[in-house]
């Protein structure tokens, strides 16, 4: 792991620390999933890069779908939105994982096999 990429962890991880709940999650998912490379941490600890800036804007993109006060959101959306308010990169196992989800869904003819 680059200092890069460690500094980016704790930089989230201190952001996290004085966030909510909804901030803790984020810097979770940051760290887990998004923080590969030395680009991607660069990204993460940019000026005005912040949890709660990311987490008010998942809030407003959710606000703006609802309907009478009610939004159903996909995870997967959501996490998208935190990507995109980073500047990160999308997934591949996400990308993998929707893929799986979507191929699960659709029906299976027996006769395919024979």
């Amino acid at each position: 792991m680059s200092d890069l990429i460690q500094r980016a962890i704790n930089t989230i991880d201190e952001q996290a620390e004085k966030g909510a709940s909804l901030e803790k999650t984020i810097g979770q998912y940051i760290i887990d999933k998004c923080l590969t490379n030395d680009a991607e941490a660069a990204k993460a600890i940019a000026d005005g890069k912040t949890l709660t800036a990311c987490a008010s804007s998942v809030k407003s993109k959710a606000r703006s779908q609802s309907k009478n006060g009610c939004a159903v959101i996909e995870d997967a959306v959501v996490w998208s939105w935190v990507r995109e308010y980073y500047g990160f990169t999308a997934q591949n196992t996400e990308v993998q994982l929707t893929a799986q989800k979507t191929a699960a869904a659709e029906p299976i003819d027996l006769l395919d096999f024979m």
